[in-house]
């Protein structure tokens, strides 16, 4: 009887050894390949989440195609544009894709559009029949140092000449935008307005952030905004190399280059304007050569560039304004941005230039 409880109660500290040993090792696996804990209890919200999402994944399954669809449609979260809605309000500029960077700032405090850009409704979303003329460009037309914009003073100009509501000017320019972002912009968001004139109001950012790209970028005509490098760092936990841009910085240096690609793709976006059954205007944008006194290098190149620009626009075999022209009619507040009373004066050239060339566009599609 004693050698059969004995061999009972070993056979019983083997079992509960066995199970210890196997509870252990499965955890120890459970943790080395997932990263999970050696407690069960500690797993048991994780187990409960598990069962959540079956749950959730069984309903979803449960309803028809026109059940689930009505649902999210009704679900506003679904609506939301989350590259600017879940960031940092104190943050001028926002990573968006297909349109690389957004959320417009400046002087004054703005409301800006779905997509980021400063318009006083989406014009995205209810398609309509009326006129539209598109503006493209960087943060002078954006409206950095104008409590109104080029482009609502346009609207406002053509409407009361026109005596109709039915036109639209939409403003689609950005902060640090150059002509490959407004490019990208035009494919993705312009086109499917259908804009029936685009204007690209340029030049001075292509200028400026084509000093610092690596020289084989420059000579493809690929010009991006150099903040963009940080971002590379950030994506990358790298160090940030730079906070301000610097003469070390400067990569290449050829103004007949910088002019030979610009003018390159200008004709490119001139042809995609063409291919959406639209015109496009290009306007180079006014400069103050006399605003930098002690130049730094950099800004010494990027004027040089733009006044490689201005001296060879004429070449320019498209639609065209050199505001350069009319340099003493505005008031600037830096290098490059204007005051408020200056783009009103943009607008009424616009106004001009559209009403000379484009009147037959207003007359079939008002009348």
């Amino acid at each position: 009887m004693r050698i059969f409880k004995s061999t009972f109660l070993i056979i019983i500290f083997f079992i509960i050894c066995e199970i210890i040993i196997g509870y252990f090792s499965f955890h120890y696996v459970n943790y080395k390949y997932s990263g999970n804990t050696f407690s069960s209890l500690l797993n048991v919200p994780k187990f409960l989440e598990a069962q959540k999402i079956e749950k959730e994944k069984n309903y979803f399954k449960s309803l028809s195609n026109k059940e689930f669809t009505k649902i999210l449609n009704s679900d506003e979260k679904n609506s939301i544009n989350i590259f600017l809605e879940d960031t940092p309000d104190n943050i001028g500029y926002k990573y968006h894709p297909l349109i690389e960077f957004t959320n417009v700032h400046g002087k004054y405090e703005t409301k800006n559009d779905y997509f980021g850009f400063r318009n006083k409704k989406d014009f995205y979303f209810k398609k309509n029949d009326n006129i539209k003329i598109i503006f493209t460009g960087g943060s002078e037309c954006a409206g950095y140092g104008h409590e109104k914009t080029i482009s609502d003073f346009l609207s406002t100009l053509l409407r009361e000449k026109y005596k109709t509501e039915k036109i639209d000017v939409i403003n689609l320019c950005m902060n640090s935008y150059v002509i490959s972002n407004e490019i990208q912009t035009f494919i993705n968001l312009a086109w499917n307005l259908k804009p029936d004139i685009v204007i690209s109001h340029t030049g001075w950012n292509d200028a400026f952030y084509s000093v610092f790209v690596p020289n084989k970028f420059i000579q493809n005509g690929m010009i991006y905004y150099i903040g963009q490098e940080q971002w590379k760092d950030i994506l990358y936990d790298n160090k940030i190399k730079f906070k301000n841009v610097n003469d070390k910085m400067i990569k290449n240096f050829d103004a007949d280059l910088f002019f030979k690609n610009t003018k390159i793709n200008l004709e490119k976006y001139d042809k995609i304007v063409k291919a959406a059954e639209g015109k496009l205007i290009v306007g180079l944008q006014p400069f103050n050569r006399n605003h930098y006194k002690d130049k730094n290098k950099y800004q010494e190149i990027s004027l040089i560039n733009m006044k490689k620009l201005n001296e060879k626009f004429n070449k320019l075999n498209m639609h065209k304004i050199n505001f350069n022209h009319y340099i003493y009619s505005f008031k600037f507040i830096d290098n490059i941005h204007t005051e408020t009373s200056s783009a009103k004066i943009s607008a009424e050239i616009y106004s001009k230039y559209i009403t000379l060339n484009f009147e037959n566009i207003f007359k079939e599609k008002l009348n």
